[in-house]
C-alpha cells in the first residue's frame, strides 16, 4: 500500500517535468530505495583521443557533485574488467554491469559515447551519457550534450568536447537537485497522509 501511494504521488509530481531539453530523468530513479551514492565511469566509446578526454573530464566533474559519496574512475574499472576476463569493446551488457557492481560495490555506472565532427567551417562534439542501475540494468538518467562552433581551428574539436562535457555535468547537477527535491516532497506527502490515517 505504501508503495502504491509513493508511485501515485510520484506520477503527479513528475508528470510533464521529467524530460528536459537535453536530458531526461527516468521516474524509476525516484522509486529506488536508496540514492546511487557510489558510482563508476565506464570508458566512453568513440573516436580517440576525444573519448578518453571526455571520460576523464566527466569523472573529474563528478567529484564536485555532492550527491555522490564516491566516484570510481575508468582505470580502476578497466583493471577489474581485465581481472574478470572481459576485453573492453565498447559494449556494456547487463551481465558486465552486474559483475562490475559486485566487484566494485557500485550502485550505478555512467557510460558514454563521443561523436566529434569537424570540417573547414563547422566543429561539433556530440556526447551521449547514461546512468545505469547496476542491479536492474535500467537507465536512470540520460543526456545528449553538444557544443557547436563555426570557423574554428583544428584543436576546437578538443575544446568542443570539453564544453560538451561541461554542458552534460550542468544538466546532471540540475537534474539531481530536482530528484532530491521531488523525493523530499514525495516523502513529506506520504508521511502527511499516513499521519492523517493514524489519527483517524
Amino acid at each position: 500500500m505504501k508503495k502504491l501511494i509513493y508511485l501515485f504521488v510520484l506520477a503527479m509530481l513528475v508528470s510533464g517535468c521529467a524530460t528536459l531539453e537535453r536530458s531526461a530523468i527516468n521516474p524509476i530513479f525516484l522509486v529506488r530505495e536508496n540514492f546511487p551514492e557510489r558510482v563508476g565511469v565506464f570508458p566512453f566509446t568513440g573516436q580517440e583521443p576525444y573519448a578518453s578526454q571526455a571520460t576523464d573530464l566527466f569523472s573529474m566533474g563528478l567529484i564536485s557533485i555532492p550527491y555522490f559519496q564516491e566516484v570510481v574512475e575508468r582505470n580502476k574499472i578497466g583493471q577489474v574488467l581485465q581481472e574478470l576476463g572481459y576485453q573492453y569493446s565498447g559494449f556494456v551488457d547487463e551481465k558486465t554491469i552486474t559483475e562490475l557492481g559486485k566487484h566494485l560495490g557500485l550502485d550505478a555506472i555512467f557510460t558514454g559515447n563521443v561523436v566529434p565532427h569537424s570540417d573547414m567551417l563547422f566543429f561539433n562534439s556530440r556526447i551521449t551519457i547514461k546512468l545505469i542501475d547496476v542491479k536492474t540494468g535500467i537507465i536512470l538518467w540520460g543526456c545528449n550534450a553538444q557544443d557547436e562552433r563555426l570557423f574554428g581551428m583544428v584543436n576546437d574539436v578538443s575544446i568542443s568536447t570539453e564544453q560538451a562535457i561541461k554542458n552534460a555535468l550542468r544538466d546532471l547537477k540540475k537534474d539531481l537537485k530536482k530528484i532530491k527535491r521531488i523525493d523530499g516532497e514525495i516523502k513529506e506527502k506520504i508521511n502527511s497522509k499516513q499521519n492523517k490515517e493514524d489519527s483517524t
